[in-house]
């Protein structure tokens, strides 16, 4: 049996790939094996995933044998520029340390290619057991994956992003623009690092900034295992990326990810909407006399956000996670003749916000695409679930709590962004008390749906399809019509 190695790097990853392992078992004979890295294992889930059934691996059940992977950088000119640097290295660590630490920059480069190099290993070694195709939620420097691409394809094996968020250059710009450290004013060999490698650098907000730390920036140039654009998540050298949707396949490509890349699948999500929608009615009721409420009132769906412990952020008018708890509860809890319900974040700890209950809020453990569905409008913060809401033709509200600034669904009318309070207030004011405004809302976001997902019940079937390396039949929405050209 054929094996899928699915990559957990982080907690929203989880969950992402277990839906694929779990399409996997019911559907084909591929054999799907996690992999946790390592800095998920504080948070054991490594335990949760095993005991799901699937087969669970982390570092602890791979054996690296000395030289076990030869790799030291793509091409003989960076192979031999890491020699020079390992012997540079070993020269001046024999020197004085009244000398040799004047070369902190350099034990610092070779040291992250040091590192590199290690997790490059323990990835070839992963891949040494055989298997027919790796996943990985992104491609992102953040998380080294561009050792699972390079590993991957020195295995002749195929490497595929199967994306769980949204995410543009903003994103990762706004991340990094006020961490001192990557300023370039802040040292001399961060402004050498922007002019050896000015796509590492930009100008934000008055800003000049890398996006990395010199040492590791000089290291994966040295290695070639930099991607086109540091700053656009899932800029890389992945076989393919399993598109979402119409809208998301313009936004890659308006993002910069060349077309060869995308394939349109649509998701796992979309499959299970579909089934949803499909007996939405009978859900619905079950779902509010689940939860004791009214079965004749419309339906606010929150997507309470985690906790980004970014209260500093120019702009947030929050102090801490549990000011805003109490903000969001108050603001919702004045809410008239609506049924509110609150999904929590998978980082967010069960119990956390239990604080909401005390304004008369009702707190829901389901899986939050089974239940936008179910739901008359959205509210999120700046969240990737968005999307599930436009497929689904349901108005959004999107409080940028934290002031992130991100800029994920521009032109989209009926998700209405707001940043301040009381740009809040008025918005649910509008939303939930005007029905001639919630009615336009609701009828421009129909019209949009269809470019954001399908719902033909067929992702999972061409998300195997790229998984096996054959053909992708073209979603149904695309076809033409019979008797068309």
């Amino acid at each position: 049996m054929s094996k899928v190695l699915l990559v957990i790097s982080e907690e929203a990853h989880a969950r992402e790939l277990s839906r694929v392992a779990e399409h996997l078992q019911k559907t084909s004979d591929l054999k799907p094996v996690f992999f946790v890295e390592d800095r998920m294992k504080p948070f054991g889930m490594h335990t949760l995933l095993g005991a799901s059934g699937v087969e669970t691996l982390t570092s602890d059940d791979i054996k690296i044998g000395p030289g076990a992977s030869k790799f030291q950088g793509r091409g003989l000119l960076r192979r031999l520029t890491s020699g020079v640097l390992t012997l540079s290295r070993a020269a001046i660590a024999r020197l004085p340390r009244s000398i040799s630490r004047r070369f902190g920059p350099l034990f610092q480069i070779a040291g992250e290619r040091d590192r590199v190099l290690q997790r490059f290993g323990l990835c070839d070694a992963v891949l040494s057991y055989g298997y027919a195709a790796v996943l990985i939620c992104e491609d992102n420097i953040d998380l080294e994956t561009p050792n699972w691409t390079e590993a991957a394809h020195r295995h002749r094996i195929c490497c595929l992003i199967v994306p769980y968020t949204v995410a543009n250059t903003v994103e990762l710009t706004e991340a990094y623009v006020f961490v001192e450290s990557l300023q370039l004013r802040a040292s001399p060999v961060n402004r050498v690092a922007a002019w050896l490698f000015p796509k590492w650098a930009t100008r934000h907000k008055g800003r000049n900034f890398l996006r990395a730390n010199y040492g590791k920036i000089a290291a994966t140039e040295l290695l070639g295992l930099a991607p086109p654009n540091p700053w656009l998540l899932n800029s890389g050298y992945a076989d393919a990326i399993a598109v979402e949707s119409l809208a998301m396949r313009d936004y890659y490509s308006a993002a910069g990810i060349p077309a060869r890349q995308l394939v349109l699948t649509g998701t796992l999500v979309d499959d299970a909407m579909a089934k949803v929608i499909a007996d939405a009615s009978n859900r619905r009721r079950a779902l509010l006399e689940e939860a004791g409420l009214p079965l004749d009132r419309p339906v606010l769906l929150c997507a309470f956000p985690p906790d980004q412990a970014v209260f500093d952020r120019p702009g947030c008018e929050f102090q801490s996670f549990d000011d805003m708890i109490e903000f969001w509860g108050k603001s919702l809890g004045a809410v008239k003749g609506w049924n509110i319900l609150v999904a929590r974040h998978p980082k967010t700890r069960a119990g956390r916000l239990d604080a909401l209950r005390q304004h008369g809020l009702t707190l829901i453990d389901h899986d939050t695409a089974s239940v936008v569905p179910l739901c008359d409008l959205y509210l999120a913060s700046v969240s990737a679930t968005i999307r599930w809401a436009i497929a689904c033709g349901k108005p959004v509200m999107n409080y940028d709590s934290y002031r992130l600034d991100f800029q994920d669904y521009p032109g989209v009318e009926a998700v209405v962004l707001v940043k301040k309070r009381q740009e809040f207030l008025d918005l649910l004011a509008a939303m939930t008390g005007d029905p001639a405004y919630f009615s336009r809302m609701q009828a421009a976001q129909q019209r949009e749906a269809p470019r954001w997902g399908f719902h033909d019940g067929q992702s999972g079937h061409r998300l195997l399809s790229l998984i096996r390396g054959e053909t992708v039949a073209e979603p149904l929405a695309l076809r033409p019509a019979s008797g068309q050209n």
